[in-house]
């Protein structure tokens, strides 16, 4: 039974994929409404620099929004959308 991997292309990274899934999760949406952006991957581009943030200014997002980085764990994924769950329901975001 053969699998299959997925990998970026050589001029690819976490953060050019995200600005295009993002995209298209945002197409016909209100992007004023959008209130948090939290980028997964288990491998970050940048030692220190934040992710999340380069995504949001490429997607022109609005500069108060709340963005967080989860990296170098094969849990990124679910911590990033437990974070995320966690924000709407306390009140801390609306989307």
């Amino acid at each position: 039974m053969g699998g299959e991997k997925a990998v970026c292309n050589f001029d690819e990274d976490i953060i050019t994929i995200a600005v295009a899934a993002a995209r298209d999760c945002l197409e016909g949406k209100e992007i004023e409404k959008v209130d948090g952006l939290f980028l997964a991957t288990t491998t970050s581009p940048y030692k220190e620099k934040l992710a999340a943030s380069i995504v949001a200014a490429a997607l022109d997002l609005p500069p108060y929004i709340r963005t967080a980085d989860f990296f170098d764990s094969l849990r990124s994924g679910t911590i990033a959308m437990n974070s995320a769950i966690d924000s709407v329901q306390s009140g801390v975001a609306e989307n």
